[in-house]
């Protein structure tokens, strides 16, 4: 069990963020990161995406950032 929370968000909208959560777990995967930094990728994403307008991307730039 991995537990973890979307830190220091406002959330302005949730459209996709379900699309995205999925998105970037998959994708680290994938790319051979172990579950336990998958998740955190993902989360990181899903926070990040949690604070845009409508539907939108989630760079790398914002992931690294």
């Amino acid at each position: 069990f991995i537990k973890s929370y979307a830190q220091g968000s406002n959330i302005i909208n949730t459209i996709g963020a379900r699309e995205t959560l999925i998105s970037a777990l998959s994708l680290a995967l994938e790319s051979g990161l172990e579950i336990e930094h998958s998740h955190v990728l993902a989360n990181k994403a899903l926070a990040i995406s949690l604070t845009k307008d409508d539907t939108a991307t989630v760079t790398v730039e914002e992931l690294l950032g």
